[in-house]
């Protein structure tokens, strides 16, 4: 190896891989392509597993520097196992598994340390963190793999206790060995070591000591506030991927300074001008809406000083600049925050006019530009400006009107039927009928449209879009009144057999949670069908109470065969 060293530094860039690395196995590189795959993984067998390696000899070879080729050709053989073992395209094998990994994590600290050594070496700075980066990616599969598998609901899989208390001591290992490592390294090593601890799960959490538990976010954090000379923004960015999972975990859910740990990062780094600290970033602030919404009222006391409020909104502005894998995430975060905010916040004029700003941006996005996912994602998030009632009593016309006008027309003009679905589900969280206003009759037209316009040709989209718009023609029916008939007569009279098809074919599929609406649509549609008796539009009213008397009798027939055949 010192020979090798010397003759690389005479050599400079001449040095190669195949001067130390070489193996007849697939190299580094090969691990994650599949056209590199041979017969026998083609064909679902587990490849042979080679020798045991003495974890003593190798660490005791490490400290002499007199590691032979064969330790190199052994250690990317087992780690090949372990990706052939996980593969997808391949047979599980948990025997072999157990095996394989035992034999990594046993030799991985000791690589680890070797490869430190050597990226002290200028010369032999890229061939080292490359087939390093290709091994921990190899131990990112296997963290995740591993923190599903000690959820106890799959250790019936066959884990078995000797072997678990065997796997924790090495994980542990490994993981303090990341942690005492990972800022020494270069950003593409650092990035992917930060990837192993984003693997860890809630349950492998559980699994580690208590020391090594205690080091973990206050690492994370050390990284996320060390000087960008020394820390790259690529390694911080990564480090949100593990902030974005923790928040999620019971313990860390209820652990509120924890919380606001978190979102600080988040107002501080989608400020950032590097792109990948505001993508990754973004999905945490995301995440961590998820959580304060699902757990925490917003008049809790937590939540009771105004300014955190405004804080949040004001993260929420930020995501109008940032790029456009970042924007995802600000449906589900607007979302989130515009169903969970309290009366008194709307008081504040900077809060309507923060409100305003956002909800124009994201009308603006609905069914403009190529990406479908993002303008899902505002299509729900406008949705639920308009299921809470507060910002129809604060916000004037001009904010409610774009957003039903924009829903209706992509609910018949999308090409994607995903997006249609989204706007139809939107629409129905309309609770109070002032809010549809005169757009009322607008939302019955577009949706008898909607449904004259659909291909023959059936797919999942298709049906999605049609159990949405089968629940939202009994949330209208539940608001029809005698005045709405001369401005919907038309449409509806028009496209009657539509109606009669969709409750033909979804009726019955309806979730017992929501025929509440169907139920109610019955009773009121009977009242609005006696108003109308010898008057106009009687014909109209009469075939809709038939439509509604149909479903009624197809999802309470689907019920009974569903209870016979149980």
């Amino acid at each position: 190896l010192i020979d090798n060293l010397i003759m690389a530094q005479r050599e400079g860039d001449k040095w190669h891989a195949k001067d130390i690395l070489v193996s007849p196995r697939p190299g580094p590189k090969a691990l994650f392509r599949n056209s590199t795959q041979t017969d026998w993984t083609r064909i679902n067998e587990v490849p042979p597993l080679p020798e045991d390696i003495d974890d003593e000899k190798m660490t005791e070879k490490a400290i002499s520097k007199k590691l032979s080729r064969n330790y190199y050709e052994k250690l990317w053989q087992c780690w090949n196992d372990l990706y052939v073992v996980f593969d997808l395209g391949c047979r599980l094998n948990l025997g072999r598994a157990k095996r394989a990994i035992k034999l990594t994590t046993n030799c991985f600290p000791t690589y680890l340390e070797l490869m430190e050594r050597r990226l002290t070496y200028a010369h032999y700075m890229k061939c080292p963190t490359d087939c390093m980066v290709e091994a921990i990616k190899c131990c990112v599969l296997v963290t995740t793999k591993m923190s599903k598998y000690v959820d106890p609901e799959y250790l019936e899989h066959g884990l078995d206790p000797e072997f678990l208390r065997k796997f924790d001591v090495h994980f542990q290992t490994l993981v303090a060995t990341l942690i005492d490592n990972i800022l020494n390294c270069s950003s593409a090593l650092g990035s992917v070591m930060i990837d192993v601890l984003a693997a860890i799960g809630p349950f492998m959490w559980l699994r580690l000591p208590a020391d090594v538990q205690k080091r973990i976010i206050p690492f994370l954090m050390s990284v996320t506030n060390a000087d960008s000379k020394h820390v790259s923004s690529q390694v911080k960015s990564r480090v949100g991927r593990c902030f974005g999972k923790y928040i999620e975990f019971p313990w860390f859910r209820t652990n509120f300074p924890f919380l606001v740990e978190v979102f600080e990062l988040c107002e501080r780094f989608l400020l950032q001008s590097e792109n990948a600290m505001k993508i990754s970033y973004a999905w945490v602030f995301a995440n961590w809406t998820d959580v304060v919404v699902s757990d925490y009222s917003s008049t809790d006391e937590n939540f009771f000083d105004n300014d955190i409020n405004l804080r949040i909104l004001s993260t929420l502005l930020l995501y109008v600049d940032v790029p456009l894998k970042a924007k995802y995430n600000i449906g589900r975060a607007c979302g989130n925050i515009f169903s969970w905010m309290h009366l008194q916040l709307l008081e504040i004029e900077v809060v309507r006019t923060a409100v305003r700003k956002l909800t124009d941006y994201l009308v603006s996005m609905i069914g403009t530009g190529q990406d479908y996912k993002l303008r899902w994602n505002c299509a729900y998030a406008v949705g639920n400006v308009l299921g809470n009632p507060i910002f129809f009593h604060y916000l004037e016309e001009n904010v409610i009107a774009p957003i039903i006008k924009a829903l209706s027309k992509w609910m018949v003009n999308s090409q994607n039927f995903k997006e249609r679905a989204q706007c139809v589900a939107s629409l129905r969280k309309v609770v109070d009928k002032d809010i549809y206003g005169e757009r009322y009759a607008l939302v019955w037209n577009h949706l008898c449209l909607s449904l004259s316009r659909l291909p023959i040709e059936t797919c999942e989209g298709i049906q999605k879009f049609k159990s949405e718009c089968i629940l939202l023609f009994f949330h209208l029916i539940n608001m029809l009144e005698l005045k709405d008939f001369p401005r919907i007569n038309d449409a509806v009279t028009g496209n009657m057999q539509h109606l009669r098809s969709l409750v033909d074919d979804f009726a019955g599929g309806i979730p017992m949670e929501q025929f509440d609406a169907v139920i109610t649509a019955n009773d009121y549609i009977k009242d609005v069908e006696q108003q109308l008796e010898m008057l106009p539009y009687e014909i109209t009213a009469s075939a809709l109470a038939d439509i509604v008397r149909l479903a009624l009798h197809l999802h309470r027939g689907a019920r009974r065969g569903s209870i016979s055949s149980t």
